[in-house]
């Protein structure tokens, strides 16, 4: 543990553990989950990335079919996206409560 200065505060900080570790941690502690770790279970809603467009989507993963031959992510619209395109994905917050 070491103790930094803040140039603007001029207030002393404390890093509670190293940078790699601070990482690693952050990391673990992640809700998203690589596609080459695991896969969503199918027609289950999830939120899924797609880095290359850098966009967030809600759907749910489909296994392929006679319909569509690869495996993909389903929006609510019936728009289609392969595994190929998605990097991660994401379980939904719960709901709130509605009184």
């Amino acid at each position: 543990m070491g103790t930094m200065v803040n140039p603007i505060q001029n207030q002393p900080q404390i890093s509670l553990m190293p940078a790699p570790e601070c990482a690693a941690s952050a990391a673990s502690l992640s809700p998203w989950i690589a596609v080459s770790e695991r896969l969503p279970e199918p027609e289950v809603d999830v939120l899924f990335y797609m880095p290359a467009y850098r966009c967030l989507l809600l759907g749910s993963f489909r296994r392929a079919s006679d319909y569509v031959t690869t495996d993909h992510f389903l929006l609510p619209n019936c728009e289609i996206w392969p595994l190929s395109k998605v990097s991660h994905w994401t379980s939904l917050p719960a709901l709130p409560e509605h009184r």
